[in-house]
């Protein structure tokens, strides 16, 4: 089948790193292959960062956040990568990617899993329908979650896996984005147009979570491209492709939908949006972006912005650095080192792009 590919692709490559400033190349050259990022997932437990490319397969980086270095953690099952989700407890990598028919130059994917891919990665199928655009791992109950044309899921991914259609009211729905909350049960959907919740204890019935937007227009034809939760102020994170970034209070209850754009476009921000990350301990929201529909002014207003106290004043800044202007990809966030990772196309640059990491200066010193 074919595999749909997230837009924010970009590529990996590099320098060597600098680890007093506040952004750092992670030496993505070390693996010799300049390939498109599509996703990363992050294992904090043992600092490992990995990237699914396309065309080159799963790649990881050990010790991400001090002393980096690439290999390669994949197989021939999969050279193309659209997703990835983790399970800590068990230290099992979920893959959801697969192959190009040289033939027909579709492509054929599944789901596969290994256990302790950092040291001696070992590939299993998990026989699922299909490959997927987005997965999300629900810790509590040992279940995966896919997203593709509706969402899917699977019990017991870990050994007799056992995938069942959750979609519902989203049968055969296009999903821009799908995460899990552990601590309130409930999984997010990003559509055209529309955001969806189900908790999941009681059943796996789909809530319309947009139908109390301020300006019903807010959503109207575009997708929800990244999506962020924070379960300790219970507020919703949405960035869309060309309307910015949109906040939700309490998306399981009254909804209160705020948006959290305008700042950011005044200081000549992006109005796309093609990841998020959230510190929920420190209540900062990093977004990656880009100008949606051309350039404005002398640069194009990309990178990576960060967003203080997102819930309330949502203060905006550029974080700065190499990526400043750049067409932003995939971001992973390292909650208790407090540092991102993300992939970007430096201006002006040939082959300027790289996994890039950024660790914020210390109070009172620049940020670029």
């Amino acid at each position: 089948m074919l595999i749909v590919v997230l837009a924010s692709a970009m590529l990996l490559c590099a320098a060597g790193c600098n680890p007093k400033a506040a952004w750092s190349d992670t030496g993505g050259d070390q693996v010799g292959v300049k390939s498109v990022v599509t996703c990363f997932v992050y294992d904090p437990t043992h600092d490992i960062l990995y990237a699914g490319t396309e065309g080159e397969g799963l790649w990881r980086c050990t010790k991400a956040s001090t002393s980096p270095h690439w290999s390669y953690a994949g197989n021939r099952l999969f050279d193309t990568v659209v997703s990835l989700a983790y399970d800590p407890a068990r230290s099992i990598l979920y893959v959801s990617g697969g192959v190009k028919d040289t033939v027909s130059s579709d492509y054929k994917g599944g789901v596969w899993r290994s256990k302790n891919p950092g040291t001696s990665p070992n590939w299993v199928d998990t026989h699922s329908p299909s490959a997927f655009v987005d997965m999300a791992y629900d810790r509590s109950q040992n279940t995966l979650y896919a997203a593709a044309a509706g969402v899917w899921r699977c019990s017991r991914p870990d050994s007799a896996a056992s995938w069942s259609d959750a979609g519902g009211e989203l049968k055969s729905v296009g999903i821009d984005s799908l995460i899990y909350d552990n601590a309130s049960h409930t999984l997010f959907a990003g559509t055209t147009g529309v955001l969806w919740a189900s908790t999941l204890d009681a059943d796996l019935h789909w809530h319309n979570i947009t139908t109390t937007l301020n300006s019903p227009e807010d959503f109207s034809g575009t997708s929800a491209s990244a999506l962020a939760y924070d379960s300790k102020r219970d507020v919703l994170y949405v960035g869309t492709p060309g309307t910015g970034v949109r906040r939700c209070a309490n998306p399981r209850g009254a909804r209160v939908w705020t948006s959290i754009e305008r700042i950011l476009i005044s200081r000549n921000g992006p109005n796309a949006v093609s990841s998020l990350g959230l510190d929920p301990v420190r209540d900062i929201l990093y977004m990656g972006g880009y100008e949606a529909g051309g350039l404005l002014g002398p640069h194009p207003p990309g990178g990576v912005w960060r967003c203080v106290k997102p819930d309330t004043a949502a203060t905006w800044s550029s974080t700065g650095g190499p990526l400043d202007g750049s067409l932003i990809g995939p971001i992973a966030y390292d909650i208790g080192r407090g540092v991102l990772f993300t992939t970007g196309d430096i201006r002006g640059v040939e082959d300027g792009q790289g996994v890039w990491r950024y660790e914020p200066p210390a109070p009172g010193k620049p940020g670029r």
